[in-house]
C-alpha cells in the first residue's frame, strides 16, 4: 500500500502580489519564514530556515509519527525550502528528497510576474492581450488555453501523470516493500492536476466531485493499493487495476495558531491555491 501526502508550499512573496507566479521563483514570505542562517545538508550556501507555515506542516507530521520514506518536491524554492522545512522535523531515519521539475507549478510563460486581473477583454485572443501587456485570467475558456511560451492545464496534467508513472506506481507493485509514505511538496494548481489522475486510477471512484484549492502548506492525503495482491513486473502503459481513497483533502489545521494571510488580492490567492 502506498499513502501519498501532497504538500503546498508555504505562502511565498510572490502570493502576497497580485501577478502570475508559476515558474518565476520567488522565495517564502514573511509569514512563509522567520529568518535565521544555518546551512542546509544540501547545500553550502545559507538558507532561511525556521519556516513559519512550512515549520508548523513539518512539527505535525513529526507529532503524528508520520514516517515518509520518500520525499519529492518541485525544484522551485517555495516548495523545495518547504519540503527541506519537513525533512527537518522527520525522525531519524531520514528518507531521501528528490527534487524534480515534473512538480512545478503551471507555467505561464510571457505572463510571469506580470499583473494578474480578471477583467474581460471580448473579441481579443490571449495573443493579442499578451501583446498589449495585458494578461487575464482565462481559466473558464478552457483548459487548452495558455499564454505564449506558457503551459496550459492540460500540459500540466501530462506532465503530473508523467510524475505519477514516475514517483508512485513503481512503488504501488515493488515486491516485497512495505507500507510506503510518500511525500510530494508542489504548487496549488500542481496538486489540483494530480488528485484527479490518482483518482481516475481507480474506476469504482465517483469521478464527478472536483478537488480544487489548497491553502498554503495545506495537504491531502491519497491511499493506493493494488487490487487482487499483484506485484512484480508490470506494463507502465497499462499498470494492474488499483484500490484509490482519498483520506483527507486540504488539511490546514495546524496553521490554527499562526496570524491569517492578508486578505488582499483575495482572488489571485484563490487563483493560485488551484481551486479555479
Amino acid at each position: 500500500m502506498v499513502t501519498i501526502t501532497l504538500i503546498r508550499h508555504g505562502e511565498s512573496r510572490d502570493n502576497t502580489k497580485t501577478i502570475w507566479a508559476g515558474w518565476k521563483d520567488a522565495p517564502l514570505s514573511a509569514l512563509g519564514e522567520r529568518v535565521s542562517q544555518k546551512t542546509s545538508p544540501f547545500t553550502s550556501t545559507p538558507l532561511t530556515q525556521k519556516i513559519q507555515q512550512a515549520n508548523a506542516v513539518g512539527t505535525y507530521f513529526h507529532d503524528s509519527s508520520i514516517q515518509f520514506t520518500h520525499i519529492y518536491s518541485s525544484d522551485l524554492s517555495r516548495a523545495h525550502s518547504t519540503a527541506l522545512a519537513v525533512l527537518r522535523h522527520h525522525a531519524e531515519p531520514k528518507p531521501p528528497l528528490v527534487v524534480t521539475p515534473k512538480l512545478r507549478e503551471q507555467h505561464f510563460g510571457v505572463a510571469e510576474g506580470q499583473p494578474w486581473t480578471i477583467d474581460v477583454y471580448p473579441g481579443k485572443s490571449i495573443e493579442e492581450l499578451s501583446k498589449e501587456g495585458i494578461f487575464p485570467d482565462f481559466t473558464s475558456k478552457g483548459r487548452d488555453l495558455k499564454f505564449p511560451e506558457g503551459e496550459s492545464l492540460n500540459d500540466v496534467a501530462t506532465r503530473v501523470e508523467e510524475a505519477i508513472k514516475e514517483f508512485i506506481i513503481p512503488h504501488v507493485f515493488a515486491k516485497d516493500q512495505e507500507a510506503v509514505q510518500i511525500a510530494f511538496a508542489s504548487h496549488g494548481i500542481c496538486i489540483s492536476e494530480t488528485i484527479s489522475p490518482l483518482l481516475r486510477l481507480d474506476p469504482e471512484v465517483e469521478q464527478l466531485k472536483q478537488y480544487k484549492g489548497h491553502h498554503n502548506t495545506g495537504w491531502s492525503q491519497v491511499e493506493i493499493s493494488p487490487k487482487a495482491d499483484h506485484t512484480g513486473d508490470y506494463n507502465p502503459s497499462s499498470p494492474p487495476p488499483v484500490r484509490v481513497r482519498l483520506l483527507t483533502f486540504n488539511n490546514f489545521g495546524h496553521l490554527s495558531s499562526l496570524p491569517a494571510p492578508s486578505s488582499e488580492n483575495a482572488q489571485a490567492r484563490a487563483f493560485f491555491s488551484g481551486s479555479n
